[in-house]
């Protein structure tokens, strides 16, 4: 029985600090959807310190945990860190414990972690415990490496799942959590112009120094022109803000996907928003196939996606409009080149420069967007 949407979590406060992950808290944890169960005894594993913390925990148990088959291991992840609360991080990361909350239920053949517990409080602080990926001999993806076209369809068929739910659906609008990337609600030109937000890669010092690096000289000129470029990311809002948006995933480059040990692909580390399909689809395909690969099955992965869309309830999107979306969709990959190298390895941005670039050159992305 797949388990029912509940925000009943958040009566047990979310961890502070790591000195809180105590057998007691894991207990009350625990305790909300598995009655009478109590952690005897808690082990710290390895722990991650980023922009949240991740801590691998090993667990002992009374006899209704043994009964109620809870796994010897399971990973807590919250902000334990000061980076995770300070800025406008804390209020990014609790959306996913809210997706765990409220939308996962929804999505019983997602292959995504389980979640045991998700707490919220104070609009910035979280707390998640979920399943343990390991214990399941699943191996997690890695941002720049690369996936053959068969699993590419299956990447295609998950996301198809996750859009169909809340395609052009009222809950996007009403569920209080979801942030909206479409950029629809903000002054395009204004924000363009000053270079802010979305735009601030743009700031010419900055653009002029990595378009000039060695990554970049495969590119044609118009696609390292500053203004041109940056009216592109303008048309880009602008053209796909006013069309349906979905609920979707936020983030799905490689290193936020696992494949279980039959080779299926699954999403974690999730960072729900509301935006338009190709967001997902696009990142994840062409951000994953080798450039031959993907030029040989984008279409055919495209068209797949499309067909599974439909059959979990989503709407028919006809084709032309589809191929045009895709396109345009490009940028947000292509982007990758602007990327500093204190957020990412030199090694990745060549990579992703690479793959997006040329499907930036292959599919006419500018021409798509009207440039």
């Amino acid at each position: 029985m797949a388990p029912e949407v509940s925000r009943a979590g958040d009566a047990v406060a979310p961890l502070q600090d790591l000195d809180d992950l105590t057998p007691g808290w894991m207990t009350d944890a625990l305790q909300v959807h598995h009655p009478d169960v109590e952690v005897t005894g808690l082990h710290l594993g390895a722990v991650r310190h980023g922009s949240e913390s991740t801590v691998r925990v090993m667990l002992d148990y009374n006899s209704a945990g043994h009964e109620q088959q809870l796994p010897p291991t399971m990973y807590v992840k919250g902000q334990l860190s000061t980076r995770a609360t300070e800025g406008i991080l804390g209020p990014m990361t609790l959306t996913e414990a809210r997706f765990f909350q409220d939308v996962a239920p929804l999505l019983p053949e997602l292959n995504i972690t389980k979640c045991y517990f998700a707490s919220v409080a104070d609009g910035r602080r979280s707390t998640i415990v979920m399943e343990d990926l390991f214990a399941r001999n699943a191996t997690l993806g890695a941002a720049g490496t690369t996936v053959t076209p068969a699993t590419a369809y299956l990447m295609a068929e998950q996301f198809a799942q996750l859009h169909a739910l809340w395609f052009d659906a009222p809950e996007l609008d009403s569920t209080d959590w979801l942030a909206n990337s479409s950029a629809r609600d903000v002054d395009l030109d204004k924000m363009a112009t000053e270079e802010t937000g979305i735009f601030g890669s743009f700031k010419e010092g900055w653009w002029a120094r990595r378009t000039q690096l060695p990554h970049c000289a495969f590119l044609p000129a118009e696609l390292t022109h500053r203004a041109t470029m940056k009216q592109a990311l303008v048309s880009k809002y602008r053209a796909e803000g006013s069309l349906p948006h979905c609920l979707i995933h936020g983030d799905p480059h490689l290193g936020n996907i696992f494949f279980d040990a039959d080779g299926r692909p699954g999403l974690y580390d999730w960072s729900p928003m509301v935006g338009r399909w190709g967001d997902d689809l696009n990142y994840a395909i062409v951000g994953s196939l080798d450039i031959d690969d993907r030029r040989e099955h984008e279409q055919p992965i495209l068209r797949h996606y499309l067909h599974h869309l439909v059959l979990h309830g989503g709407p028919v999107i006809p084709w032309d409009d589809a191929w045009l979306s895709w396109r345009r969709q490009t940028i947000h990959g292509f982007m990758y080149m602007l990327c500093s190298p204190r957020q990412q390895p030199e090694d990745l941005i060549t990579v992703q420069t690479l793959r997006f670039g040329w499907n930036a050159i292959d599919n006419d992305m500018l021409g798509a967007l009207g440039i």
